[in-house]
């Protein structure tokens, strides 16, 4: 949460600030929006998107556990 203060918001999809200008967080996304690219943290796997819940998620599934 402080980082994401510290640079101004995520601005993906459509968030801006007061002055109108964009956030910089969507730029230190580790996973999100990135299927099928390597891991920066194993560098051995693609992320996959997977559904959770009605949602759409971004992970490693050999950095993070897949429940079911």
């Amino acid at each position: 949460l402080k980082e994401g203060i510290k640079n101004s918001g995520d601005s993906m999809v459509d968030f801006r600030l007061p002055d109108g200008t964009r956030g910089n967080y969507q730029n230190k996304q580790k996973v999100y929006n990135k299927n099928g690219e390597i891991c920066n943290r194993c560098e051995e796997v693609q992320i996959e998107k997977i559904k959770v819940g009605v949602r759409g998620t971004y992970i490693c599934p050999n950095c993070q556990i897949k429940r079911r």
